[in-house]
């Protein structure tokens, strides 16, 4: 608090000081006190404050003058000034004055308890004042009452309930002063307070620090602590604690080609079907970004949390309807369970987070329980990452082909692309284990990109060297990051044209849930690659949603069975029935099918029989280099003629 300002400075209407004194960019409201203007209280800095700070410094400059009203009162008590000019301060008080006798026996109320508490003077005089208190305080108040009233000038403080006319509960802050023998008063002053704005301003402060703000979960210093009380439970429980890791899968990618509204939007949607997928006492909380986590408290059956986390992960099976679009999200979740009773809040959470990792490094992702020997392979995982740069920077990646087959006359009717990574000290390192990590970091871009231009320009090579025969199809795989770039249409289509490929070639295959995360703007992508003349191929059919009508909406040229279906199908069971059920559906969608992973003669037969178009797989040759696939092509198949001569 500064002086009331000298007379070349002044308060202007809004509260700022202004004149020649005014040092720096700063704000400035009155603290009156018994409508005098007391002093000022200012906030000042090296940049402007803003504007929206006006209404917090006007509250403090009112809580500061009423704190200045009560001393006041409280120094003319002290000082035992006369009898009017006492009577004068407590009539005009903003605090609530009640003078009760030795027993509580009210005998002076001051006329603001009627806009205060709702009730009249007269109303409360001679009545006792613990009538007035909540039940649960009238204890605690009676005990600091005859404290008070043992010593002459005690004081004492408290906060208790007291009610309003209305019924309801306001919180009052309570000073008690022993004037019992002060002639001019001979009583125990009271001053109380209504503190509910101070105890709102609390309570949402205290919302705030333990609290998310978009989602309304608990944050993560709410959950340690959570956490933390849990694990203090366990010997009495006999129950140990677990906690569940969640990650939003491509939250990113959502977030950058829909905007931060639909990605705010979004995650309040998953915190709803987080909450009611655990029970009442479990605790939902938001770390930050896309990471959410699971308090399972008292956990008897270990196998509980992995059937909490398979009911997390089916309520998100059901598409999210954000401004009308329907967006389905994918998540990957890691359980740690407090098994020892040396384990501490930050090892579980640890160690939920290492099994998160793990879910999500698996193509199926789903969810995956801690094991010791998981921080190994989050170790190298985290290696991968770093080396994935350098890789692309040193040519490290290359393409293999594997031939897609005429199952009718066993000729090559096209190839897939398929990348490969040579490490210069691991040697191979197999797809399953960087394809999720380039797209963790967003190197799938860029390197999917290389794959579409290599695989391009390989296709026009192949073409060109064997003039006298048809087109080579090329099929390229697209990752859901991919898809989701806002300019992947115009990178296909520059790549055609760099490279001079018809694009009737070329075939880009997605998978089910690249079409299920946002299936309006799929459906708005797809036209538009289709419109490029490229065919659009569903890859690992029957892994996801598996709906035959549902592609109706889509714009797909091609559906690749997936290899589980193709196992079982020399052996006439179930597997069998259902590839040719999706065949048969599929022909009367006009899509044409291709099986993969074909690895036998009998599945082949069959296949045929179904009347299944194309196939590929093991049966009929291995991902081949481009020089032993250029083999290939000019040779044939054994047992069938050169496909290009």
């Amino acid at each position: 608090m500064r002086p009331v300002p000298a007379p070349r400075e002044r308060v202007a209407a809004n509260g700022s000081v202004v004149g020649e004194r005014s040092a720096a960019p700063g704000m400035s409201v009155p603290v009156i006190v018994l409508d005098e203007v007391t002093g000022l209280l200012t906030i000042n800095g090296s940049t402007s404050v803003p504007e929206s700070l006006r209404g917090a410094l006007e509250t403090l400059a009112s809580q500061l003058a009423l704190a200045l009203e009560g001393a006041a009162l409280a120094q003319d008590l002290l000082e035992r000034q006369s009898e009017a000019r006492f009577r004068s301060l407590v009539h005009n008080s903003s605090d609530v004055i009640s003078i009760i006798d030795s027993d509580g026996v009210i005998r002076y109320q001051s006329p603001c308890v009627r806009q205060v508490f709702g009730f009249g003077e007269e109303e409360l005089v001679g009545e006792h004042f613990g009538t007035w208190l909540h039940e649960g305080d009238r204890e605690a108040a009676a005990v600091l009452i005859a404290h008070v009233a043992e010593r002459p000038e005690a004081t004492a403080a408290a906060e208790w309930r007291i009610r309003h006319r209305d019924g309801t509960w306001l919180p009052g802050e309570v000073h008690a002063r022993n004037l019992l023998d002060d002639p001019n008063v001979r009583g125990i002053v009271l001053t109380i307070r209504d503190v509910s704005e101070r105890k709102n301003l609390e309570d949402e402060l205290t919302r705030l620090a333990f609290h998310d703000g978009l989602t309304g979960l608990p944050n993560r210093a709410l959950f340690k602590n959570r956490v933390e009380h849990a694990l203090s439970e366990r010997s009495t429980s006999n129950a140990p604690p677990a906690v569940l890791f969640f990650d939003l899968d491509d939250f990113k990618t959502i977030n950058d080609s829909m905007g931060h509204t639909v990605g705010d939007e979004l995650l309040k949607a998953v915190a709803g079907r987080l909450r009611n997928a655990v029970r009442p006492a479990d605790t939902v909380a938001r770390l930050g970004g896309d990471e959410f986590a699971v308090l399972l408290q008292h956990v008897i059956d270990k196998s509980v949390p992995g059937r909490v986390a398979d009911r997390i992960l089916q309520s998100l099976t059901l598409p999210i309807v954000l401004q009308e679009r329907e967006i389905f999200a994918h998540g990957s979740i890691g359980i740690s369970l407090a098994d020892s009773d040396d384990t501490e809040a930050e090892d579980l959470l640890r160690d939920a987070d290492v099994a998160m990792y793990m879910a999500k490094s698996l193509e199926e992702h789903g969810h995956q329980t801690f094991q010791p020997i998981m921080r190994t392979a989050v170790t190298k995982r985290l290696e991968l990452k770093a080396d994935l740069q350098r890789a692309m920077e040193e040519g490290q990646f290359h393409l293999v082909y594997q031939p897609i087959i005429r199952l009718e006359d066993q000729r090559i009717a096209g190839v897939e692309a398929l990348l490969r990574w040579r490490h210069p000290e691991r040697g191979t390192v197999p797809p399953l284990e960087f394809i999720s990590v380039a797209e963790e970091t967003g190197m799938i871009v860029p390197l999917g990109r290389w794959v579409l231009e290599t695989a391009c320009a390989q296709a026009v090579q192949w073409t060109r060297a064997h003039p006298n025969h048809g087109p080579l199809s090329m099929s390229v795989n697209l990752s859901s990051r991919q898809v989701q770039e806002a300019h992947m249409v115009g990178e296909v289509a520059s790549i055609l044209r760099d490279t001079d490929l018809d694009p009737s070639q070329l075939t880009l295959e997605i998978t089910e849930s690249v079409l299920m995360q946002d299936t309006d703007a799929a459906v708005d992508k797809l036209n538009r690659l289709r419109s490029l003349g490229v065919k659009l191929a569903i890859d690992d059919f029957g892994t996801g949603y598996s709906s035959l009508s549902y592609l109706e909406r889509f714009p797909i040229d091609i559906l690749k069975i997936d290899k589980s279906f193709v196992d079982g199908m020399a052996d006439g069971n179930e597997e069998s029935s259902l590839a040719g059920a999706i065949v048969k559906l599929s022909r009367a969608l006009g899509l044409c099918v291709v099986a993969e992973g074909i690895e036998g003669a009998d599945q082949m037969k069959r296949l045929v029989e179904l009347r299944c178009e194309l196939g590929q797989g093991y049966h009929f040759a291995k991902p081949l280099d481009a020089e032993q696939m250029s083999l290939l092509l000019a040779t044939g198949l054994a047992g069938s003629s050169p496909v290009l001569t």
